[in-house]
C-alpha cells in the first residue's frame, strides 16, 4: 500500500488542461490555432518549423514569428452526493517562436522554440480526491533545428533535431490510516511473532493500537519535483504538384526520459507505533517514461484565389506510455505502474478566406479522441474526447502580419468508476476551455 501512495507520481506527466491528445498541446501559432492546427498541408509561414518543416522551402529570405497563447480552463469533478470540486481556472500561457532562412535556391534553415506538452491540474488541497492529486504541473519546452531541401520545384524534404526540456511538480496527500491498512498483514505478523499472541488477539491489538489511532493523524503532504533534458528527431515532406492542392507529412520521434527528482514530505508524525518517518522521508529518485511520437498528414485545397481549405489527420503515439518505472531512495522504494494508454487520432479541419489584400478570416474545427482507458483515468487528467471550434483574423501591414485567434474547447462529459485502491471515487467530469492566441510575424 505504501507504494501505491506514490502512484500519482507515476501518472504525474499525464495531466493538463485537456488541450490536445493526452497532455500534448497544439497551440504553436495564432494562425495555426485559428485553423485548428490544420497547417501540415499548406505550411507556408514560419510556424511550418513545427507543423511541417519541409514547408519552409516556400519562404524566401528571412522570416520569423513569435506569440503567446493564454489558456483558460473551466473543469469540475462531481461526486454522487452532489458535491462539486473545481480545477483551478488560472490562465496558463503557451509561448512560440519560429525562424527560417533561405541559404540558396535549394537549401533552407529553420529553428523554433515551442511547448509540445503542458500540465496544470490544481485542486483545493483538502478536496475529496486529495489522496490522488492536489496539484500537478508540467512544463515542456522544445528547441528544434531543421534543414529543408527543395528536391524539385514541387517536392521538398526536411530533417531536424530537438533538445527537449521537461519539468514536473506533483503534490498530493497521503492518508496515514491507509498506510496502516496496506501493511496489515506485516503488522499482524510482527505482533504474533514478537508478543507470542494468537492471530485473533493479534488482530485486536492491530485494530486498537495501530488502525484506530492512525485515523486521528494529520494527512501527510507529499511533493515531488524533477526535470530532465533529452534529444529527439523529426522528418518531413511537402509536395505541391500544382496551384490547386498541396500535401504534407511530418513525424516527430518519441523521447525517452529518466527524470531526476526529489520527494519531500510534511506533517509526518514521528514516534507513532508505526514508523512513518522511516518510509516517508525526503529523498531523491528517478522516474522512467517515454513521451509519445507524433505523425501528421495534411492536404490543402485552393478552390479559388481567396479560399484555402485543409484536412489533417494527426496521430499521437501514446501506446509508448505502457508502463512507468519509479525508484525513490526512501521507504517507498521501487514502483512499477501499468498505464496501457492507446494511440490516439485527431481530425483537424481548417481554412482561410482572403477578404482583401490585407485582411484574412481564419476558421477551424478539431475532433480529438482521448488515449486514456477507463481503468486508468484519474484526477491528474480527468478528461475525455474533445472538440474545438476556432476563429481567427490576420492583418498584413507592409512586411509585418498580426494574427489573433480564439478557440472554444468542449470536453465530452465522462463518468469515472470508483477505484478505492487509487483513491478514485464514483464521479462525473465536465469541462470547457477558452483558448486565445496572438502572434506577430515578419519577412525580410
Amino acid at each position: 500500500m505504501k507504494k501505491r501512495l506514490c502512484l500519482s507520481l507515476l501518472v504525474s506527466l499525464i495531466a493538463a488542461h485537456a488541450l490536445g491528445s493526452g497532455f500534448a498541446l497544439f497551440e504553436h501559432s495564432a494562425r495555426g490555432m485559428g485553423r485548428g492546427g490544420a497547417m501540415v498541408g499548406e505550411a507556408n509561414d514560419p510556424s511550418a518549423v513545427y507543423y511541417n518543416p519541409a514547408g519552409i522551402t516556400q519562404l524566401e529570405g528571412f522570416h520569423f514569428d513569435f506569440g503567446v497563447s493564454p489558456i483558460h480552463p473551466i473543469v469540475s469533478v462531481s461526486d454522487r452526493f452532489g458535491n462539486t470540486y473545481d480545477v483551478d481556472d488560472s490562465l496558463t500561457t503557451v509561448p512560440h517562436l519560429h525562424m527560417t532562412y533561405q541559404v540558396n535556391d535549394r537549401l533552407w534553415l529553420g529553428g523554433g522554440v515551442f511547448a509540445p506538452f503542458g500540465l496544470a491540474t490544481k485542486f483545493d488541497e483538502n478536496w475529496a480526491g486529495r489522496y490522488n492529486n492536489t496539484n500537478a504541473e508540467v512544463a515542456g519546452i522544445n528547441f528544434n533545428f531543421n534543414v529543408g531541401y527543395k528536391v524539385t520545384d514541387a517536392l521538398s524534404l526536411a530533417v531536424g533535431v530537438s533538445l527537449q526540456y521537461f519539468d514536473v511538480t506533483l503534490e498530493q496527500k497521503i492518508l496515514p490510516s491507509a498506510v496502516i491498512l496496506g501493511n496489515r498483514d506485516a503488522i499482524v505478523g510482527n505482533i504474533v511473532q514478537s508478543m507470542g499472541l494468537d492471530p485473533y488477539t493479534a488482530d485486536l491489538v492491530y485494530n486498537t493500537q495501530f488502525l484506530e489511532p492512525s485515523t486521528h493523524l494529520n494527512d501527510i503532504g507529499q511533493s515531488i519535483e524533477g526535470d530532465k533534458t533529452e534529444t529527439g528527431w523529426n522528418v518531413a515532406l511537402h509536395y505541391k504538384p500544382n496551384d490547386k492542392v498541396s500535401f504534407g507529412f511530418s513525424y516527430r520521434s518519441a523521447v525517452e526520459y529518466e527524470i531526476d527528482g526529489d520527494a519531500t514530505y510534511s506533517d509526518v508524525t514521528p514516534g507513532f507505533i508505526f514508523p512513518f518517518e522511516s518510509v516517508f522521508f525526503n529523498a531523491d529518485g528517478v522516474a522512467k517514461l517515454e513521451l509519445p511520437s507524433f505523425m501528421y498528414f495534411g492536404v490543402a485545397f485552393y478552390p479559388s484565389d481567396r479560399l484555402t481549405l485543409e484536412v489533417d489527420a494527426w496521430e499521437t503515439g501514446w501506446s509508448s506510455y505502457d508502463v512507468l518505472d519509479l525508484q525513490l531512495n526512501n521507504g517507498v522504494g521501487h514502483v512499477l505502474s501499468q498505464k496501457n494508454w492507446d494511440d490516439s487520432w485527431a481530425l483537424r479541419l481548417g481554412g482561410e478566406y482572403d477578404i482583401n489584400e490585407t485582411n484574412t478570416l481564419v476558421f477551424g474545427y478539431v475532433y480529438d479522441d482521448s488515449p486514456i482507458p477507463d481503468d486508468h483515468i484519474d484526477y491528474l487528467l480527468p478528461s475525455n474526447d474533445r472538440q474545438v471550434w476556432s476563429l481567427g483574423y490576420m492583418l498584413e501591414f507592409g512586411k509585418w502580419r498580426l494574427d489573433a485567434s480564439y478557440g472554444y474547447l468542449a470536453v465530452k462529459d465522462r463518468q469515472i468508476a470508483a477505484r478505492p485502491e487509487d483513491f478514485v471515487f464514483d464521479s462525473d467530469v465536465e469541462g470547457t476551455v477558452h483558448l486565445y492566441s496572438v502572434g506577430l510575424s515578419y519577412r525580410m
